[in-house]
């Protein structure tokens, strides 16, 4: 069985609760979209707008 945190089955706030997480590290950047398959879609060139920013 786990054992519970301390602050388990108590009303505190999220400010209270302690940060579990572990430092992280990232020692390149995590690619390249040229290399990526499949492509990446990043704008539909079907897409119509609503045209409310026109004049």
């Amino acid at each position: 069985m786990d054992a519970k945190p301390s602050y388990y089955g108590s009303e505190i706030k999220c400010e209270d609760v302690p940060n579990t997480f572990p430092p992280q590290q990232q020692t390149r950047q995590p690619g390249l979209e040229y290399l990526m398959i499949p492509r990446p879609v990043y704008d539909n060139p079907h897409y119509v707008g609503t045209g409310k920013l026109n004049n």
